[in-house]
């Protein structure tokens, strides 16, 4: 099992994986303690105390569960970074699976607008409706759209290229596509993507140390 850590890292990694689960931001986490007494917190003292790095008095500790509905002990047993490692796992594959469901129904929508336009082009080719010049290009252009309809899954295809990758370039894969395509997705679904792979960063590393306590 992984070193669970400080009491200060844990209770960080706590409030951490509470705040994400309510969506604020480390400012409106700073700003809800801030109105609840806690003055002296600002975003670089909640970033510090996530981090470990913070200590917390006992005082501030109960103005924070109570701002979260859970008690004191709760943000300091050891086995809650199972359970938070167990939440963070539930939350990336929720994410995996409405992003795969968004892609799949743009593969849908998009072979649909082709199959349609392809069948129009063809059809206007046997009719004599198109300008000599082009039926060469667009006749070309057709068989290009009947060979990627009829032929393998695509996305079956991406899906075997994407587990060959290495650790590398997946990550490079991951982050730079939506990069160069900022329009495909929203800017929360961008946050949600760069958040999931920082989970699978952080799951990786953590195989990676388990595997090192083991072997040691």
């Amino acid at each position: 099992m992984k070193n669970p850590g400080t009491p200060d890292e844990l209770f960080g990694l706590a409030v951490k994986q509470l705040r994400e689960n309510e969506g604020w931001t480390m400012s409106e986490l700073a700003t809800r303690l801030s109105d609840a007494g806690l003055t002296n917190f600002h975003p670089t003292t909640v970033a510090r105390m996530e981090r470990g790095e913070r200590p917390v008095r006992l005082s501030e500790a109960v103005v924070i569960a109570r701002l979260f509905d859970v008690g004191v002990d709760d943000l300091v047993a050891e086995t809650r970074s199972e359970v938070m490692e167990l939440e963070e796992y539930i939350a990336s594959l929720k994410s995996a699976h409405k992003l795969a469901g968004r892609w799949l129904h743009s593969v849908e929508f998009y072979s649909g607008l082709l199959r349609d336009l392809a069948s129009r082009l063809e059809r206007d080719l046997a009719e004599g409706q198109v300008i000599p010049e082009d039926a060469e290009a667009i006749q070309e252009g057709c068989d290009q759209a009947r060979a990627i309809l009829s032929g393998p899954d695509l996305t079956q295809q991406w899906l075997e290229r994407i587990r060959e990758m290495s650790e590398e370039e997946f990550w490079e894969f991951v982050t730079t596509d939506y990069e160069l395509q900022p329009g495909w997705v929203t800017p929360t679904d961008r946050d949600m993507i760069v958040s999931a792979v920082a989970r699978l960063k952080n799951a990786a590393a953590g195989q990676v140390e388990r595997g090192s306590e083991t072997d040691g």
